[in-house]
């Protein structure tokens, strides 16, 4: 059985990451990613390793600090061998292996989301509205469909700002994940800051989040 393949009941023994509260005041940014790692379930906290790495210069390039955001993932749960595609699977593999989806969560790229994991974005998207940040940072494809339900992926967007669904005035800035920005070497670098520096000018506004 391919990896791809993982039955419904199979999720629950995936290990999982608890997501990263700030540490002090928060600054009223979110940064989303996709799921955790080999490397964020031995240090029990998402984006460490070389991406994680990136992402404390990039914010500390644009005059940010990660400890002062909430840092979380889609998915708490690690994907086996690090393939969020575990996630997802079309109607045609759904039907054939019996498997549920979510289909009120909309597809990616064709894919729709396992029942057996929805319960993980829907988590996300109800802590978002209760949050209020002032910005929402979406690090990759699948942050940005669960954050905005937009599911062509970042071709439609990267680097704009959009409305998240579940609280309109909430701003949600699509952008590259740090693995894309390391294989992309410095050509993704520069742009990638730029990103992260209009999200900082959104998490600076004196409205929006409480930020405590």
């Amino acid at each position: 059985m391919s990896i791809l393949s993982l039955p419904d009941s199979a999720f629950a023994d995936l290990p999982r990451v608890a997501d990263q509260e700030p540490e002090g005041s928060w600054n009223g940014m979110v940064l989303v990613g996709e799921a955790p790692g080999r490397d964020e379930v031995v240090q029990g906290k998402p984006f460490v390793g070389r991406s994680g790495r990136l992402l404390d210069v990039a914010l500390a390039e644009v005059g940010l600090v990660r400890g002062a955001c909430r840092v979380v993932n889609v998915f708490g749960r690690r994907p086996p061998d690090n393939r969020v595609g575990a996630f997802f699977a079309s109607r045609r593999q759904a039907k054939t292996e019996g498997l549920g989806l979510a289909e009120d969560l909309g597809p990616l790229a064709g894919l729709w989301c396992r029942a057996a994991v929805a319960g993980e974005v829907h988590r996300l998207q109800s802590a978002v509205k209760a949050w209020r940040p002032r910005v929402v940072v979406a690090l990759g494809r699948v942050p940005f469909w669960a954050m905005t339900g937009r599911g062509a992926g970042l071709v439609e967007g990267v680097g704009e700002v959009f409305p998240c669904p579940a609280e309109p005035t909430i701003p949600v800035l699509a952008t590259f994940h740090p693995s894309f920005v390391l294989r992309g070497r410095a050509s993704r670098f520069s742009p990638w800051l730029d990103h992260l520096r209009r999200a900082a000018q959104y998490a600076r506004r004196s409205s929006g989040a409480d930020g405590d």
